[in-house]
């Protein structure tokens, strides 16, 4: 049976989470703790909880042009009852949902790249990418580089709405740069030049490495480059905005006329959404 959640369902979809995506399970009780909300949960239960996914809100934007999407997160079925197409049935059950709620599209980003051609089935098309570039660590003479505090975020918010301009994205708040920094911590990271920030991002290990997964701003590289040397590291890989050379990252399935219109656009930007 195919439901929405309740509150009495989190220990078990806790559980689930360790099971599908193992070595996360600090990720995965800040997630429940502070993110989590019964409403946003849709699973198949018989018995158990056998498959599950998230249907986050997020506001859109290209330009002044604005929507609303679900983000689609946390697709995961019960090592046991996989291949028996629940998490196909929960993505029909959540296109759904999110045309009851009048949303203008679902998103998801595919864990690995041979899951864009499993969400293709469902009408899923490429509409956000990122650039990719190997950074070498170098120390900041002329700027200021230190992790991000509370006072930081409005700059920050305002700083990204610059960097992105008209490219079709996904909005922040001040209050989700909060979740972000509280999520890094002292890995979320601004650079200021003359007292101005110059660039915003945050710094992750990937393995045995390093990856800067998101830097914006003028100053982008030169964070990317301030943060690797700040963490040891002598050369790591940094998502930038999608300029040359674009990967693809994630995806949306438009559910109204407003949801095609934001679709328009080829070089989307979404990233740091709990993937």
């Amino acid at each position: 049976m195919i439901r929405l959640g309740k509150k009495e369902d989190r220990k078990g979809l806790e559980e689930l989470f360790d099971l599908c995506f193992p070595g996360e399970k600090d990720f995965t009780h800040w997630f429940f703790q502070r993110v989590w909300k019964a409403e946003n949960t849709l699973l198949y239960e018989e018995g158990y909880i056998q498959a599950m996914l998230q249907v986050l809100p997020v506001q859109l934007r290209q330009g002044e042009f604005h929507g609303r999407g679900l983000y689609v997160y946390g697709v995961g079925t019960h090592p046991a009852c996989r291949g028996k197409g629940l998490a196909g049935a929960l993505l029909e059950e959540a296109r759904k949902e999110g045309t009851e709620r009048g949303m203008d599209l679902l998103m998801l980003i595919p864990q690995e790249p041979s899951l864009f051609d499993y969400y293709r089935r469902f009408g899923y098309r490429t509409a956000f990418w990122v650039e990719e570039r190997q950074v070498k660590a170098r120390r900041e003479e002329e700027g200021r580089l230190s992790s991000a505090g509370p006072e930081d975020l409005p700059e920050v918010a305002e700083l990204y709405g610059k960097a992105l301009g008209t490219l079709f994205s996904v909005d922040r708040t001040p209050e989700d740069f909060a979740l972000q920094q509280e999520l890094y911590g002292d890995k979320a990271l601004v650079l200021r030049r003359d007292g101005r920030l110059t660039a915003w991002g945050c710094i992750e290990p990937a393995g045995e490495a390093w990856r800067v997964c998101e830097a914006l701003g003028p100053d982008a590289l030169r964070l990317a480059a301030a943060a690797l040397e700040r963490v040891g590291a002598q050369t790591g890989l940094c998502r930038l905005l999608p300029q040359n050379d674009p990967k693809p990252f994630a995806m949306a399935l438009p559910l109204t006329p407003a949801g095609e219109k934001l679709l328009e656009q080829k070089a989307g930007y979404c990233n740091l959404l709990f993937n």
